[in-house]
């Protein structure tokens, strides 16, 4: 019967308004930075065996997933529980997040490719919020994460209220700290960034 055939085969990946949102930030971090030309907006389908351009991986999607095969170092991972309950933590940090309401949990990872040292961005969260969130935090931040990491690997845990949305996005933890000589470059900076982290 018709019923047994299976219609999912040719259906794209649905994004949420959050991963939107999240690539909306993301456009707006390259733009300030002048990265206007030869930005490519990736499919989850067509795009699968692209691996060597610089690369913004939005959510835990398929993709993410291999995306964290491939790189070094990653420096998050995600604690399932027997029940499925999910909790999100990084190196050096005692705190590990959830998605239960009101409240998401995100990272934002820059790393790269094993291969060829091509750099990787994830922001994804546990849930829709946590992504958006993370978009937003990178918006946000990418001055100060550039003076403070410069071209050196990194990864923010950050906490998001559901009900008060992306905006209320919160850095519970960061992974590793900039290097001494980053911090006596930019003191106020660093002073600033750190200042907003509830547990470090």
């Amino acid at each position: 019967s018709s019923l047994a055939l299976d219609y999912r085969r040719n259906i794209d990946p649905v994004w949420s308004e959050a991963e939107g949102e999240c690539l909306a930030d993301i456009h707006n971090v390259l733009g300030r930075a002048g990265k206007v030309r030869n930005v490519h907006v990736g499919s989850l389908i067509s795009d699968w065996n692209q691996w060597s351009k610089p690369t913004f991986s939005v959510g835990f999607n398929p993709r993410t997933h291999k995306l964290i095969e491939r790189c070094d170092p990653i420096y998050f991972d995600i604690d399932i529980k027997e029940s499925g309950f999910r909790k999100l933590g990084i190196e050096g940090c005692d705190t590990k997040l959830a998605s239960l309401m009101p409240n998401d949990a995100a990272v934002l990872q820059k790393t790269f490719l094993k291969n060829n040292n091509i750099p990787v961005f994830i922001l994804a969260g546990l849930g829709t919020t946590g992504t958006g969130a993370a978009g937003y935090f990178l918006r946000e931040n990418c001055v100060t994460i550039g003076k403070l990491y410069g071209d050196k690997p990194f990864c923010f845990l950050l906490g998001v209220k559901i009900d008060e949305g992306r905006t209320s996005v919160v850095m519970q933890g960061a992974y590793p700290k900039p290097s001494a000589a980053r911090v006596i470059l930019y003191p106020a900076a660093y002073f600033r960034f750190f200042r907003k982290t509830t547990s470090d």
